[in-house]
């Protein structure tokens, strides 16, 4: 099994979650943590049980709230904590498209535990596509610049649905380093290695490195972003 799937993901607040947690835990999946309205407490029992990673931060999940943090207040999960002194704060995926999440959140996450972030893009298949509407499977999406809008554009509570992201990973990184004031290796990392560890394939991934594979991506540095060459 853990040749065709390295990662899943699911709410921990769900029946019979804990079993299933342990169950991919202990066929060597990841378990992600998200598309959850969990509470702190059902999110730390969660982690006791083997999940190691939360899915796209503070989408799809309860809002952070100071008398419940729910998933977020994972990220801040202390070695000191008497009764958790076996857990370490999980990976978490962020989107840095500047969208999904607000560039002052993203910086938040950073601070709090910049070792577990993982860039991803959420992208869908309209990226690259330009402005207009495309389909994603049955539904219509509109692009418009970076934002990616399932139409029609709002809910039954007059909020825009997002479709997901059309902001390719070298852009992400370019918004990480922004927003979060980080070093490029930082953002860098946070692209190759971190992911390569979240899902337990750094010991063949992530680092340029003898026997390691050769999966590389050739990168100018402008001084202010980065911009793709060619890849292998």
């Amino acid at each position: 099994m853990r040749d065709t799937i390295k990662i899943i993901t699911i709410a921990p607040e769900i029946p019979n979650s804990p079993d299933i947690i342990k169950y991919f835990r202990d066929n060597g999946i990841t378990v992600s943590l998200g598309h959850s309205d969990s509470s702190y407490n059902q999110a730390l029992s969660g982690l006791k049980n083997g999940a190691s990673m939360l899915t796209h931060l503070f989408n799809g999940m309860k809002s952070f709230h100071h008398r419940d943090p729910g998933l977020v207040g994972l990220l801040t999960l202390a070695k000191s904590q008497k009764d958790d002194m076996d857990l370490r704060p999980p990976h978490y995926g962020i989107i840095a498209d500047g969208i999904h999440v607000h560039p002052s959140a993203v910086r938040m996450s950073y601070l709090a535990h910049k070792q577990g972030a993982v860039l991803v893009t959420d992208g869908i298949s309209a990226m690259g596509l330009g402005d207009g509407v495309h389909s994603l499977g049955e539904v219509q999406v509109q692009i418009i610049g970076n934002r990616a809008i399932v139409l029609p554009t709002h809910d039954a509570h007059g909020g825009e649905v997002l479709a997901g992201s059309v902001t390719s990973m070298d852009k992400c990184i370019n918004n990480y380093r922004t927003f979060t004031g980080c070093e490029m290796r930082e953002a860098l990392l946070a692209a190759t290695l971190h992911p390569a560890r979240a899902i337990n394939v750094d010991k063949s991934k992530g680092r340029i490195r003898q026997g390691y594979d050769s999966d590389l991506v050739l990168l100018h540095d402008t001084g202010s972003n980065l911009i793709v060459l060619q890849t292998w």
